[in-house]
């Protein structure tokens, strides 16, 4: 992911430091770190933390200050790419709100990171959906432009004249499912809160794909890594598709 003030190469060379410098548990928990305090630098205090010897303290601190905090999202997505294949857990808990579980991801940070690991497709699911959280889309274009499918299915999609308006520039059409209001349809809404990439990781909870779902609720989610269970929840998604009306983006 490119930055204005570091090159890609540097931050690779940053990375590498970073990584060889603390364990997995180290690094998920200066990742984590970061994603609480919205990608800003982590105070002295909070890098004393991670219990490093005083060398090592220095070191990070040092590199640290060859960033600037809008390139620390890069840094982070970049160094948990390195880490996540280590884990053998196959289930992250993530969370919109306050925290002091320096354990636990935050919403929008996670969903960076598995959208921009997209390679074929990625399919969302949900009950509002707007254009307000405007990295997350910005990471969607930047998929789209790169010949990722993008697969939308929305409750009363019409509804969403800005996230229509968005849909309609992107690089490539996006497949687009409606779930129109009917007062006849004794279920009332299409209220699911999913993504999916490559069929092979999904995040799902309570959080809409909205600037308050990512920012501004308290919400709580799960990121699914297990490839089996990931591919049920795709199978019971293509089966809802029957229900919904394929929404024309030309129109």
């Amino acid at each position: 992911m490119p930055t204005d003030n570091i090159s890609l190469e540097s931050l690779s060379d940053l990375v590498a430091k970073i990584n060889t410098m603390l364990s997995n548990h180290q690094t998920m928990t200066f990742v984590k770190m970061l994603e609480r305090r919205g990608f800003a630098k982590p105070t002295p205090h909070e890098i004393n933390e991670l219990g490093l010897s005083p060398s090592k303290t220095d070191l990070l601190k040092g590199y640290l200050k060859k960033i600037n905090d809008n390139e620390l999202l890069a840094l982070a997505v970049s160094i948990f790419q390195n880490v996540k294949s280590e884990s053998s857990n196959p289930i992250e808990i993530c969370w919109t709100g306050p925290s002091k579980n320096r354990y636990v991801r935050m919403t929008w940070p996670a969903l960076s990171e598995i959208l921009l690991s997209a390679e074929n497709s990625i399919l969302i699911v949900g009950f509002a959906i707007n254009t307000n959280m405007g990295c997350i889309m910005d990471y969607l274009e930047e998929k789209s432009r790169s010949g990722v499918k993008l697969i939308f299915m929305i409750d009363r999609l019409e509804e969403k004249e800005d996230f229509l308006l968005w849909a309609k520039r992107l690089p490539q059409p996006p497949e687009l499912y409606d779930r129109p209001k009917n007062i006849d349809d004794p279920i009332s809404a299409l209220h699911i809160k999913c993504v999916v990439v490559d069929e092979r990781v999904a995040m799902f909870g309570s959080a809409n794909l909205t600037y308050h779902g990512m920012r501004g609720n308290i919400e709580l989610g799960l990121v699914l890594r297990d490839v089996t269970a990931v591919k049920s929840i795709v199978d019971l998604l293509d089966g809802l598709k029957e229900d919904l009306v394929r929404f024309d983006i030309s129109g």
